[in-house]
C-alpha cells in the first residue's frame, strides 16, 4: 500500500479536469524522469480556473488533494500560473521503491501488455496501456456524460475536448527504440501523450535495456500505475457522495 499510494498524483490531476469537462478550463501533467540508477523522479501540476470550482462548490478542492500529497511524502508547491487554483507536486523514487512484484489491480477499462525479451546484450522492454478514461466513471455519471457528450455538435465537442489538457511524459536515459507517443523531446530520451478523457487511448513505448539496468520497466510500471490511480481514486471519491447524497 505504500507503494501505491504516492503514484495516485496524476488522477488528481485527472479528477480536476473531470470537474471542468464541458464548463471549464483544467490542465494536468504528469512527468516520470527514470535515471541511470534506476530510480525515478515524478513531477506533476495541474491548473484549474477558480470559477469552475465555485460553481461546483469544490473551491477547497486543491488545498484538500495538496494536504492528501503532502501525506504521502510529495513536495507540494503553488500553481505556476498567477490566478489559477491548483498545484505541483514531486517526488523522487527510489531503486528499491520501485522494485518488486506488487500485482496489478484489475481496472475496468484498463488494459496493460508487458513483455521482456532478452538478448545478448541488452532486454528490449515492450509496453502497451489501452486506457478507456469514460470507463472509470461510475455508470450514472458516465451516461449523464455521455448524454451531455452526445448533444454536443461535432465542432462544439473538439473545442469541449481541446479545453481540457492532460498529459504523460516519460524520460529515460537512454533513447526510446520505439513507441506511438505524439511528442518526442530530449533527442529522443522524452515521449510523451495527449490523453482524452472521452475516447480510448493507447500508449506504447519500447526500450532496449542494458541487460544489468530497469530503467525501461521502472518507467513503464510508474505511469502504468499512475493512471490506476486516476481510476482508484475518483471511484473511491464517487461512491462516498453517493452515500453523502
Amino acid at each position: 500500500m505504500k507503494r501505491q499510494a504516492p503514484i495516485r498524483l496524476l488522477l488528481c490531476a485527472a479528477l480536476l479536469s473531470v470537474i471542468a469537462a464541458l464548463s471549464g478550463c483544467a490542465s494536468g501533467e504528469a512527468h516520470v524522469t527514470v535515471n541511470l540508477d534506476g530510480s525515478a523522479d515524478l513531477k506533476v501540476k495541474t491548473e484549474i480556473a477558480p470559477a469552475v470550482l465555485r460553481t461546483v462548490g469544490q473551491e477547497d478542492l486543491p488545498m484538500r488533494l495538496a494536504e492528501r500529497l503532502k501525506r504521502w511524502n510529495m513536495t507540494v508547491g503553488e500553481p505556476e500560473t498567477e490566478g489559477m487554483a491548483g498545484f505541483t507536486a514531486s517526488r523522487h523514487f527510489t531503486r528499491e521503491e520501485l522494485s518488486g512484484n506488487g500485482e496489478f489491480p484489475a481496472v475496468p477499462g484498463l488494459r496493460v501488455d508487458h513483455s521482456a525479451e532478452k538478448r545478448l546484450f541488452t532486454v528490449k522492454h515492450r509496453i502497451r496501456i489501452e486506457a478507456d478514461p469514460l470507463e472509470w466513471v461510475p455508470e450514472t455519471a458516465r451516461r449523464q456524460l455521455e448524454e451531455r457528450l452526445g448533444l454536443l455538435q461535432s465542432a462544439a465537442r473538439t473545442l469541449a475536448e481541446r479545453q481540457l489538457s492532460l498529459r504523460v511524459a516519460v524520460t529515460l536515459p537512454i533513447r526510446w527504440s520505439d513507441h506511438n507517443a505524439d511528442q518526442v523531446a530530449d533527442g529522443g530520451r522524452t515521449i510523451s501523450w495527449q490523453l482524452s478523457l472521452f475516447e480510448p487511448n493507447v500508449l506504447e513505448m519500447e526500450a532496449a535495456v542494458p541487460r544489468a539496468g530497469v530503467i525501461a520497466a521502472a518507467g513503464g510500471g510508474l505511469l502504468l500505475l499512475l493512471i490506476a490511480g486516476i481510476v482508484v481514486f475518483f471511484r473511491r471519491r464517487k461512491k462516498r457522495s453517493q452515500r453523502i447524497g
